[in-house]
Parts: structure tokens; sequence; C-alpha cells
């Protein structure tokens, strides 16, 4: 892969799917999973750097990039983050790797969070990046939350976008609030065109 000189991949078959990997380096092992929408490839400037002092395993999680997609089973339990974490797990042990540092982006946090819980003694340490505690967050969103009175304002556009989604409402104030301070706030933190796209649609009222 053009992205990744230097190292070797490869397609490990776990007891649920098949998962591309790619590996490089020496010294402790050190699993990089990607977020969604991406794939490993997101770690393509970080994985060669951490090349030079750790033995590197990026991989796709199952249903993205190279790794299989298996067909999702009526309670999607084969798409959940445990079955993710057990993948990870296998190829790790099919790598060599007892125990291995964890590093998680965005759903491979979960992926990574999930991993710990039910694997705590393969792993060395847990790094996670750009996640919130899922049942909290949840269990506290409401308009005062989405609209930011309770809530930092990097995840303030984030939570009224879904907010706005779950309720539909017609104009509310956290949607007028987005077309101002909000929708810059957030264009300037999470530096993606589409969501400031987003945050466009809804402060227009245009409700799908």
């Amino acid at each position: 892969m053009a992205f990744f000189k230097g190292f070797t991949q490869r397609r490990i078959k776990t007891s649920g799917a098949s998962i591309n990997t790619m590996t490089a380096g020496s010294g402790e092992p050190v699993l990089l999973l990607h977020g969604y929408p991406q794939t490993m490839v997101c770690w393509h400037e970080v994985a060669p750097a951490l090349a030079k002092e750790y033995t590197v395993v990026c991989a796709d999680l199952r249903g993205y990039g190279g790794s299989s997609k298996p067909k999702g089973l009526p309670d999607h339990s084969n798409y959940a983050k445990r079955a993710m974490a057990q993948d990870m797990v296998e190829v790790m042990s099919a790598l060599g790797h007892d125990k291995f540092h964890l590093v998680g982006h965005d759903r491979g946090g979960r992926v990574a969070h999930r991993l710990a819980r039910d694997h705590g003694k393969r792993v060395q340490t847990l790094t996670v990046l750009d996640i919130s505690p899922t049942l909290k967050m949840f269990e506290n969103t409401n308009l005062a939350f989405a609209t930011g009175a309770t809530a930092g304002e990097d995840v303030a556009g984030y939570c009224a976008i879904q907010y706005s989604r779950s309720r539909r409402p017609r104009r509310t104030r956290s949607v007028r609030l987005l077309a101002g301070r909000r929708a810059r706030v957030c264009q300037s933190l999470q530096g993606s065109e589409g969501h400031s796209r987003e945050l466009r649609r809804l402060s227009r009222g245009r409700h799908h």
C-alpha cells in the first residue's frame, strides 16, 4: 500500500471476520484502530514515526477498508464493539503479541475501550481520542446540553445536530444558534466542510 511504505500487509482470519493489517517496526507492540468513516490509512503519517520505536500494527475494523464485511445479523451483534474487539485480540495473538499498547480514535476508541474491558490483561496502555463516555452523554442529552449550556462547545455543534434530528423541530432556538456563533465555533474546531454544510442546512430549517 502506497501510504505505508516499508510496512507488510497481511490478512488475518479471525473467528468472525478477515482483518486487513499493516505492520512494521520493532519493540513493544502497539495496535492502532481508526474511527468512522476512516480506515487504517488515517494513521499513515503517525505509524511510520511510531515504527521507529515500536512494532506497529494498523488494522481495518470489520466492515471497513480491506477487512471483510460480514452480513449483519438481525440483532447486529456481529458489528458490536465487543465483536470488533474480539477480532483485534485474535489479530494480535496471530501476530505473536500477548500484550500490547492500544490506541483508538473515534469508533476505534470505543472498540479499544471495549477491548480493554473484556481483555484487560492483554492491554499494557490504553489511549483513546475524540470520544465521550457514551452512556453518560446520551442519558444527559437535552436541549441545554445540545446548545452548549452544560457541554463544552467542541461537542455542542454535533449534539445539536443529533438532538435536532431526533426531535425534528421546525425552527428551534438551538437551530438558530447554530447559524451564528455555534456554527463558527464548530466549523473552526471540526475543520470539516461537510460539518459546516450540515450546520448551514439545519440553520435554514431543512429537515428531511
